[in-house]
């Protein structure tokens, strides 16, 4: 079973929305992509150009963060900036803090393992290394593109306030990401590893957009309400390479205009660019299948070239744009028809949650696909015949 979080009427009516980034989750989640293989698509030239931009190697913050996640006192709810969330960090309580640190660090090497405990005894000392280390962090890998970040998030935060005033609340928690399931009234994330159930008791949750995550994250606190970090929308990409030269104080767009090159004349990309441009834009597509409106001129739109220039980069991989978004529709559509957590829902919605408006055309683009219908790919799925 995955987790479930579970409300009350009251927490209903304490469901806050957060307006910006809030700049220790940012570090959080940023930390855990610098130490992974594959830090996703979208993240993929953040994560070169910052690694060589740490004076010295991640040291003491590998105490606290790892590639999978990083204990819940570490981004206190209401800070607005690092200072104001350092020192909240500073006077959690010492049970708590203990408590969490010491099951995170149990697999560490030791002196991981001693740093984060000498935290949690209160050692002065260490705090303040681990304060030093985080200022650090941010200032060499996260300020040069805080306008980026600010930017994403405040749109990600205004659709979900549109979303609020215009369809209620049940439409937030229920399009949220495709990672949730709003089974009012308990939200289901899609977590098959992890088995627990939270029950919110009137405390509330508080919703967090965040450009450094994948998937929904819950975040608990004992005298708080819960928050849930949800990934953001990578519609326009930052680009290290709009840095100034010796510069770490600026930020950029990948901004592309024409069929070839970028904007002012500077000739093609290089293959390895023009590679990235094709990962982002796929990634770009899968965040947005379950869009009807999600089309070649969007695509286009969304990334600063022109349609032709994209159909240029699908068919150099064989395929097209529609084709691959219709395949990647089709691929989720049929993962979802096969769930057994999902037997009881209409084919229709499934159709409908991957950008499928009309049920007819789906079916029969199905059945082309797959050589049977939908309902009889399903029929085939309970009887395990697949």
């Amino acid at each position: 079973m995955p987790p479930r979080v579970h409300f009350t009427t009251a927490d209903l009516l304490r469901v806050t929305i957060a307006e910006r980034p809030d700049p220790l989750t940012d570090v959080m989640t940023s930390l855990c992509h610098m130490q992974r293989r594959d830090p996703g698509t979208e993240h993929l030239e953040w994560q070169a150009w910052a690694r060589p931009r740490i004076a010295r190697p991640l040291g003491v913050l590998r105490s606290f963060v790892h590639p999978i996640g990083y204990p819940d006192f570490l981004t206190p709810l209401g800070c607005d900036d690092l200072d104001a969330g350092l020192d909240a960090i500073r006077y959690t309580p010492t049970p708590r803090m203990h408590a969490e640190l010491e099951d995170f660090s149990a697999d560490l090497p030791a002196p991981y393992r001693d740093q984060a405990l000498a935290v949690a005894q209160g050692s002065p000392a260490a705090f303040d290394a681990l304060s030093d280390a985080v200022r650090a962090y941010h200032r060499a890998v996260l300020a040069p593109m805080e306008d980026h970040v600010r930017r994403r998030t405040e749109e990600a935060a205004a659709r979900t306030v549109r979303t609020l005033v215009t369809e209620g609340l049940d439409a937030v928690l229920a399009g949220l990401h495709p990672g949730l399931r709003w089974e009012a009234p308990v939200l289901v994330l899609d977590c098959k590893d992890r088995d627990f159930d939270v029950r919110l008791d009137g405390r509330g949750l508080h919703l967090q957009p965040c450009y450094f995550t994948h998937e929904p994250m819950l975040g608990l606190c004992c005298d708080g309400p819960a928050h849930l970090v949800y990934p953001v929308r990578h519609d326009v990409v930052w680009d290290p390479g709009s840095l100034p030269d010796g510069d770490g104080d600026g930020g950029g767009n990948f901004d592309r205009n024409g069929d070839d090159g970028p904007r002012g004349g500077a000739g093609p990309p290089s293959p390895g660019r023009r590679r990235a441009l094709v990962l982002r834009i796929r990634a770009f597509i899968q965040q947005r299948l379950h869009d009807p409106e999600l089309s070649p001129a969007a695509v286009a739109s969304a990334h600063h070239i022109s349609v032709s220039h994209l159909h240029r980069l699908f068919q150099e991989q064989g395929t097209t744009v529609a084709a691959w978004i219709r395949q990647q529709r089709l691929e989720a559509a049929s993962q979802d028809l096969a769930d057994p957590r999902l037997f009881e829902q209409p084919v229709r919605h499934i159709a409908t949650r991957w950008g499928f408006t009309h049920p007819a055309a789906f079916s029969r683009t199905f059945r082309n696909h797959y050589g049977v219908p939908p309902t009889d790919y399903r029929w085939r799925a309970e009887r395990g015949a697949l």
